[in-house]
């Protein structure tokens, strides 16, 4: 492994996984060994298990597999994952920003709200839409182990400069 600027890392049993100026990488400590996970654009976070790795990337969310050793881009499954609230609203899924995963639940922000996406299944669910009038809008997803969700919801101003918190 060539070692660039560390911006990132965790431990956990014998894993380490490691963001180094951009770049994925998960470490086995006893084998001293570290395989990249071939992320094509530049990673700004990771959560893993033994499953594999979710990253957030300059290109959106994905997910390594550790069985195929393959990266599987979350916003493109997102999209082809067939949810639509009405023929109206067929677009208020797709992935905007952020993300957090547990187990197989990843959830994101989406054009238009709170979402939950199954990695097992490939569909996708609201959890929380945004107002209608857009006076509140939702911001940065925690998944914990427990299965509990929280997100930080932001209302904005009559006048509309910026958000405040709500």
């Amino acid at each position: 492994m060539s070692v660039g600027e560390f911006w990132d890392f965790g431990v956990e049993g014998n894993t380490a996984i490691l963001i180094e100026s951009g770049r994925v990488w998960s470490l086995d400590i006893a084998a001293r060994k570290a395989t990249w996970l071939k992320n094509e654009t530049q990673a700004m976070a990771a959560q893993w298990d033994s499953k594999g790795v979710f990253y957030l990337s300059a290109t959106g969310p994905f997910f390594y597999a550790n069985d195929t050793g393959k990266n599987r881009d979350i916003e493109a499954e997102i999209a082809a994952s067939g949810y639509e609230l009405n023929s109206t609203y067929n677009a208020i899924h797709e992935y905007s920003q952020g993300g957090a995963r547990n187990g197989d639940d990843v959830a994101y922000i989406g054009r238009d709200g709170l979402f939950l996406f199954d990695l097992g299944t490939g569909k996708t669910r609201p959890a929380l839409l945004n107002a209608r009038d857009n006076s509140i809008v939702y911001r940065n997803p925690v998944l914990l182990e427990n299965g509990k969700l929280f997100v930080q919801g932001l209302r904005r101003r009559r006048a509309g400069i910026g958000p405040e918190r709500a």
